[in-house]
């Protein structure tokens, strides 16, 4: 009988076991390569051990939802998609991570992996990094060169198309003059929402000419877009949101010294829309054209844009903000206040017969020459002083604007004697743009949120339960600093045989091997996952 009860129990015992022994919850890890690396993926939990990452040593991309993959500090040259496409990055993940968990590609230190690309291609298109396809993928420290080696020039540097709730962060972007017409550009957002780029230096996206479609970054087909502490300078265009960009976001970025606009934003094709942007606590400085320009022609549709607490600088040609033609029925216009305009002729200006300023207040429009409206248009408009703006009766529906605007000298700290550097933007305590915003807010941007912060990629930190041997750690998270290992236990036949005889508890010891009194199925299933035999 006692042998028929332990068959049963034994039965009953490697049945659980089957089902519930061999389940395996699937724990983020931290993997490292390097370019010259040759443990094999998956096996490279350590710097010491690294994989290998180049453009045919690709194993790191199928990296799980929640993992980190970690590039040692070096060159990672020749980046290029020989395919098809040219949606796709030389580097692509080959799965999604989830909101929760993304996969996160990071230079061990900031700028300390240099990532150059190639074109040897006879198409223009050569994408180094981003996502096609995959969701939730952030791009992190890294330093990118956009190498042309042929004369093609590359496209997106970084580019995420169907990439939603993805991000490129603290990374210096560096392009190439190319004279070339067609569309080029840091980091190019597509297909996608919810997206975000920060605390990146964009620079040198530019052809000889200015051409517009060379820019630090551009968006098709875009919803929730966010550009947060950026620098971005030396392109013929700073931000380029061409075509049908809702609900973008563009705060805190140091936006200075582009060939044309700082940002041009678009509706694009016949029937395309933009609509909600705000744009906040910027400075725009020495664009050489226009700060913001809103390009839009006939039945497009750009609208609901809100404008606040910027500064905007420089002696340009021309206006500092344009509208072309923004068709507004049904929609929100243009909401202005808070900014400073300083050192430009034309602090904003609008373009045909439409009405497309809802507010403004609380400017201060420095010392303009002219407001000009409905430029090119029959009832065009110009507004030479602060007075007769405010008695214009421009605003939609007729309202006057301008209530609390001034026009006076800002007053910049100017530390540098040039205005060349982001703490000269910073007003001096007794300048007349302190405390007279809306609500008693200061105007301009606040210095101190503005441009690319310090701290850059935090590296992974060294603990006794991070899953990696690191320290002077003799085991993973144990020895040394950590607790002492463990020395594993193994069991045999024997045992197994010793458990099965004493099922029915007469008391070996050695069968109770979790130690809790009793012996059942928890202890074969811990004997049977050590057995060595």
């Amino acid at each position: 009988m006692k042998n028929k009860k332990n068959k049963l129990l034994l039965t009953m015992a490697m049945l659980c076991f089957g089902v519930l022994g061999f389940e395996k919850d699937v724990l983020a890890a931290n993997y490292y390569v390097s370019p010259n690396g040759n443990a094999t993926w998956p096996n490279c939990a350590t710097q010491n051990n690294p994989c290998r990452a180049s453009n045919t040593s690709k194993a790191f991309l199928g990296a799980q939802a929640g993992d980190t993959v970690y590039f040692l500090d070096g060159i990672y040259s020749g980046l290029t998609y020989s395919e098809a496409s040219y949606e796709y990055p030389a580097w692509n993940p080959q799965n999604s991570g989830t909101y929760a968990s993304p996969i996160a590609f990071k230079s061990l230190n900031q700028y300390g992996a240099h990532l150059i690309g190639l074109n040897n291609q006879v198409k223009q298109h050569v994408n180094m990094i981003g996502s096609m396809g995959r969701q939730y993928i952030v791009w992190d420290g890294f330093k990118m060169s956009a190498v042309d080696t042929s004369g093609n020039p590359s496209s997106a540097t970084a580019r995420f198309t169907n990439a939603s709730g993805s991000a490129i962060r603290n990374c210096e972007i560096i392009g190439h003059t190319v004279a070339w017409t067609d569309n080029r550009e840091g980091v190019r957002i597509e297909s996608s929402s919810n997206v975000l780029v920060e605390n990146n230096i964009i620079h040198g996206y530019k052809s000889p000419d200015g051409n517009w479609n060379n820019a630090g970054t551009k968006q098709y087909y875009t919803n929730g877009v966010t550009f947060k502490n950026n620098e971005i300078f030396d392109n013929s265009v700073g931000m380029f949101p061409k075509n049908d960009t809702d609900n973008t976001t563009i705060i805190n970025n140091y936006i200075h010294d582009n060939n044309k606009e700082g940002i041009l934003i678009s509706a694009g094709n016949e029937g395309a829309q933009g609509h909600g942007y705000t744009i906040a606590n910027n400075i725009f400085a020495n664009n050489a054209i226009f700060h913001i320009e809103y390009m839009n022609d006939g039945s497009f549709y750009l609208d609901d844009s809100v404008i606040h607490n910027n500064t905007f600088y420089g002696n340009v040609d021309s206006q500092v903000i344009t509208y072309r033609s923004i068709v507004t029925a049904g929609y929100d216009p243009l909401v202005l206040y808070n900014n400073i305009f300083w050192g430009d002729t034309y602090p904003l200006r609008t373009v045909y017969n439409y009405s497309t300023i809802k507010e403004e207040d609380h400017n201060n429009f420095g010392g303009f020459t002219q407001i000009r409206l409905y430029d090119y248009g029959s009832n065009a408009a110009t507004y030479s002083s602060l007075v007769a703006w405010k008695a214009s009766g421009v605003l939609v529906g007729g309202g006057n604007p301008g209530e609390g605007s001034i026009a006076v000298n800002p007053q910049f700290v100017n530390s540098s004697g040039s205005m060349n550097q982001l703490s000269d933007f910073a007003l001096a305590s007794s300048s007349p743009c302190k405390g007279t915003g809306r609500n008693g807010a200061d105007m301009g941007a606040n210095v101190s949120l503005v441009g690319v912060e310090s701290e850059g990629v935090i590296p992974p930190t060294e603990t006794c339960s991070d899953g990696i041997q690191n320290q002077d750690e003799t085991g993973i998270d144990c020895g040394g600093v950590c607790p002492a290992c463990e020395v594993p236990v193994t069991y045999s036949l024997s045992n197994f045989i010793l458990l099965v005889a004493d099922w029915l508890g007469v008391g070996e010891e050695d069968s109770d091997v979790n130690n809790d009194g009793i012996v059942n199925t928890r202890d074969l299933g811990i004997m049977m996952s050590n057995w060595n035999d």
